[in-house]
Formats: C-alpha cells, sequence, structure tokens
C-alpha cells in the first residue's frame, strides 16, 4: 500500500494541474509524471481518476469554504450585520488573485456535464454548503425568507465568478456587492420585538 505521502504528491499535482488546465485536459500520465510516481502508485491510491477528481474537490470544498469564511468574518469586521455584503469583498480578494482561473467547482460541472460522476457529486455538494453559508449569513442579519434570498446571492456569486473569470479582472465583485445592495434594501426584515 502507498504511503500517505505519495497520495498527498499525487492530490497536490491532480489538483493544480485539475484547475490550471482543466480535468477532461489533464490525463493520469501527466499527473503521474509531475508528482514523480507511477501510474501504478496513483491508481493504488486513488483506484480511478474519477475518485481521484471527486477527492481533489472534496478537499478543496474544505478549505475554500474555510478560507471563505474567514475572508467574511475579517470584511465584516466580525458584525454580523456586514457579513452579506463582504461575500462580495472577500470573492473581490480571491478574482485579483493571478492565479485565479474562474470557480473550480463551476468549472468542473461544466467539464463533466453528467451529473452521476463523482466529481459533479462533488461540485453540486459545496455549491449546496455555499448556499446555506449565506443563508445562515442573511438570517442572522435579519432578512426574512432566507432561503429564497440565497438562492438570489448564489447567481451574483456564481455570476460574479464567471465574469471575473473571462474578463481577468475583480471588478465583477464589486459589480456583485453593488446589486446584493439594492437587492437587501428592497428586501423584508424581521421586526423585533
Amino acid at each position: 500500500m502507498p504511503s500517505q505521502a505519495a497520495a498527498e504528491r499525487i492530490l497536490d499535482s491532480a489538483s493544480r494541474l485539475f484547475y490550471q488546465k482543466g480535468i477532461r485536459a489533464t490525463g493520469v500520465d501527466s499527473i503521474a509524471a509531475e508528482s514523480g510516481m507511477t501510474k501504478m502508485t496513483l491508481y493504488a491510491c486513488y483506484g480511478s481518476k474519477e475518485e481521484l477528481v471527486r477527492v481533489y474537490l472534496a478537499r478543496r470544498d474544505q478549505r475554500w469554504r474555510e478560507w471563505f469564511k474567514d475572508a467574511v468574518e475579517r470584511h465584516a469586521h466580525r458584525e454580523a450585520s456586514r457579513r452579506p455584503l463582504a461575500i462580495f469583498d472577500a470573492l473581490g480578494e480571491r478574482f485579483a488573485d493571478p492565479e485565479f482561473r474562474g470557480c473550480a467547482f463551476i468549472n468542473a460541472m461544466a467539464e463533466l456535464d453528467d451529473r452521476e460522476h463523482p466529481g459533479y457529486i462533488a461540485a453540486a455538494q459545496h455549491k449546496a454548503k455555499v448556499q446555506d453559508y449565506v443563508r445562515t449569513l442573511l438570517e442572522e442579519s435579519g432578512y426574512r425568507d432566507s432561503g429564497s434570498l440565497a438562492r438570489r446571492f448564489m447567481v451574483l456569486i456564481d455570476g460574479a465568478m464567471v465574469t471575473a473569470s473571462r474578463e481577468h479582472r475583480p471588478e465583477a465583485a464589486r459589480h456583485a456587492r453593488e446589486m446584493a445592495t439594492s437587492l437587501l434594501s428592497g428586501w423584508p426584515r424581521r421586526t423585533s420585538h
């Protein structure tokens, strides 16, 4: 059985290649060569490319959501009422990174285009978790029907990600923030008793 270190090297190499070049464009030969491992070791660790894609997206989901939560808190100065709009400040930070190549999860769903593929399922689960987090932020900020509002925020979030990737500029986050501000200004709030 290969070591945990070998599995990590393979996953690190696969993660870089999948994000930079795309899932379909990255073959197991490239991953093995990049990681300095054999294809046999890759298959011993992950069983299939599909499983490696799933693990890549699952790990990226965990890391991305941890970063996102921390960035939102930082931009909101730990104030609950500022968190919904801080989402877009956090995204702007991400979009300004020269390594930004769009949303790995949107990219995966577009590339895989098979709702049964383990990678597609992992990407869809990520989006559901992000939407749930956004709903929680909106609810904690006193907005009614936070589930419906969170779905609208996801359109702004995903749209900003695709636009930032297409334009190679971070301004999409600011534009999405302006739209979110307008949306929130007309959205009903809970009345305090």
